[in-house]
């Protein structure tokens, strides 16, 4: 009869949670890179001189800007779903292999 050493288990569960935060995490400073960069053109897009050097609204780089953001925003969700499933398959493997050592 093999000796199964739980630790080994524990390290999969754990690599599993990890993902999942760090997909969390990522998803969370995207939110808040993009309320900067809403806040930053809309106090350039008020000042009458804009002096920043920032682009308007309704140019090419604001536009293209704007259009990846909204792209990744609404795609958020479905990332961090995709990742929680990764981690139940992960747990739930691990748990399978812890079992059925002998």
């Amino acid at each position: 009869m093999k000796q199964f050493n739980n630790d080994e288990g524990i390290s999969g569960v754990i690599a599993g949670i990890m993902i999942f935060i760090i997909v969390v995490i990522g998803a969370m400073g995207f939110l808040m890179i993009t309320d900067a960069f809403h806040t930053q053109y809309q106090e350039a897009a008020n000042d009458p001189i804009n002096s920043t050097g920032i682009y308007l609204n309704n140019t090419t780089p604001y536009i293209g800007a704007e259009s990846i953001t909204r792209g990744m925003r609404d795609n958020i969700p479905s990332s961090i779903l995709l990742a929680f499933v990764i981690v139940v398959i992960i747990i739930v493997l691990i748990i399978w292999s812890i079992l059925k050592q002998e």
